[in-house]
């Protein structure tokens, strides 16, 4: 398969993320934010951070809990 035709919520497609931008999840924060859960749910079994989007003030609490200011 091409990489190239690899997508969301395909988990490979944040492993090859992670791989081609040199990112290890042990040093760095990696936070996806998106409107389908089943993106969220695929990024977080490869290590990432989901934050299910559903409106601007719940993504802002969930911001906060993680400590990053809004």
């Amino acid at each position: 398969v091409d990489s190239r035709d690899i997508r969301k919520p395909n988990p490979q497609f944040f492993r090859e993320y992670l791989q081609q931008n040199n990112i290890d999840l042990q040093k760095t924060r990696v936070i996806l934010i998106d409107d389908r859960l089943e993106n969220i749910i695929s990024a977080q079994s490869v290590g990432l951070v989901g934050i299910h989007f559903r409106n601007p003030d719940q993504l802002r609490t969930e911001l906060q809990k993680l400590r990053i200011p809004v």
